[in-house]
């Protein structure tokens, strides 16, 4: 075997024992981070830069995606809702 054979996702997983999928670890530490930050004092920075708003005209073209649509996306994947979420521009 060289280093240019193509060996599968799962094959890799299976020799190194990963049983969780990298992206789904991430998003689950991204939904941990997000219920730490609602929890936390109002007056704690993470707390402020979630709630704050630049005011300032965006570029032209497709806006990025910001930390908070992948929040959304995980709530909608794993089917789960709260207030602020809603509440979210």
């Amino acid at each position: 075997m060289t280093r240019r054979d193509r060996i599968s996702n799962k094959e890799v997983y299976d020799r190194v024992g990963l049983i969780q999928d990298v992206a789904n670890r991430i998003q689950q530490r991204r939904m941990q981070y997000f219920r730490h930050v609602q929890i936390i004092d109002h007056t704690r920075y993470p707390k402020l830069a979630l709630h704050g708003y630049v005011h300032e005209t965006r570029r032209q073209g497709r806006p990025k995606k910001r930390w908070i649509d992948m929040v959304k996306d995980d709530c909608k994947q794993r089917d789960v809702t709260s207030t602020f979420i809603n509440q979210q521009r």
